[in-house]
């Protein structure tokens, strides 16, 4: 499923963010609780706000 859901969700993340990003970003929404996935597949507004999530958390993570 989570194979599936990526694929899926891959050209979304790759038009948020930059190209280099799309990948780790869209792994790390695959691994989210199952819950958590069917709520930003059935809303483009929650995809983006899980998105800029994951970035802040990578930004949050270079800067250490």
């Amino acid at each position: 499923m989570k194979e599936q859901v990526g694929q899926v969700i891959f050209e979304f993340v790759c038009m948020m963010v930059p190209q280099d990003r799309a990948p780790k970003i869209t792994g790390m929404l695959i691994e989210l609780p199952v819950e958590q996935i069917k709520q930003y597949l059935s809303s483009l507004d929650a995809l983006k706000a899980k998105v800029d999530e994951a970035q802040n958390l990578i930004n949050q993570s270079m800067q250490q």
